[in-house]
């Protein structure tokens, strides 16, 4: 299997936010936090993501080996 995050690496510091991943992790660092335009790890680096299904924004489901992630914005439960 590919370390996702060796391919991350390269581009982190223009990319990505990586400020909620832990201390100890290669990629953490606190450059782009809360930075508009930059992708973040729903997952904060706790498993690499497995599947994902997105229908819109804030409309998707996330799943990874330790957990499982649905979020429905203005999506009433009936």
């Amino acid at each position: 299997m590919d370390d996702i995050y060796e391919d991350m690496k390269p581009v982190a510091d223009e990319m990505f936010d990586c400020s909620d991943y832990p201390t100890r992790h290669p990629l953490y660092s606190e450059t782009n936090k809360k930075r508009v335009g930059c992708w973040k790890d729903e997952n904060s680096s706790d498993s690499p993501i497995s599947e994902y299904v997105g229908i819109r924004a804030k409309l998707y489901s996330i799943s990874s080996v330790k957990s499982n992630k649905v979020t429905a914005m203005g999506i009433s439960k009936s």
